[in-house]
């Protein structure tokens, strides 16, 4: 499959055909699409998959039973390939639900990493205190509450308008997850997360 190229995929024959690709990319950018994802009246329709070609593979999540899907489902558990996504709470309990048993491990929530960017370029707690009150609190109000290692979240769009990106640029967004100790993401069945260290030997299992 050729950079930049995006194909969708819904025979066992098409997965088995991209599987030696995905395994032989170094990292993957994981997204999932359906309805109301995480919830249990949620559907999982799309699993989209990007390489580090730049090649976009969206998996039929609908049409592929979970025979033909398990490949998919194996990488995205491997602990030995790094997944980079956004905002991937969603994501991780809908893949637990709609596939029983199957975790996604060895992520990098790039939304995590914009928080950590913050103090590395150098924002104060004034702009954190302020971040939160976009959903209409005052300032004051806010520092009447223990916020204490709060932050605020932004969208993917914002984020990139933030960073003066027009579209994602990897080294970028993962600079302040290097200038720290690495670390991976696990997500817990309760929806939270569980931060492991990376070691010089590899990546550590949970």
């Amino acid at each position: 499959m050729t950079a930049n190229m995006t194909a969708l995929y819904d025979t066992p024959a098409q997965v088995s055909s991209v599987l030696p690709e995905l395994r032989a990319s170094s990292f993957l950018f994981v997204d999932l699409e359906g309805r109301d994802l995480g919830c249990l009246t949620g559907a999982l329709s799309i699993i989209s998959i990007g390489t580090d070609k730049g090649a976009t593979m969206l998996f039929d999540a609908v049409r592929l039973d979970q025979a033909a899907i398990a490949p998919v489902l194996e990488l995205l558990a491997d602990e030995h390939i790094p997944k980079f996504m956004w905002d991937g709470r969603k994501d991780a309990v809908e893949i637990r639900r709609t596939f029983a048993g199957t975790e996604l491990k060895a992520v990098i929530d790039l939304q995590l990493v914009d928080v950590l960017s913050r103090r590395v370029h150098g924002e104060g707690e004034e702009m954190r205190v302020r971040r939160l009150t976009r959903k209409g609190h005052s300032v004051n109000a806010v520092r009447q509450l223990p916020t204490k290692d709060v932050h605020g979240l932004i969208s993917l769009k914002n984020a990139l308008s933030e960073h003066k990106l027009r579209r994602p640029v990897l080294g970028e967004l993962l600079r302040p997850v290097f200038a720290a100790p690495p670390m991976l993401m696990y997500f817990t069945q309760s929806g939270d997360f569980l931060l492991v260290p990376r070691t010089q030997h590899g990546w550590l299992g949970r």
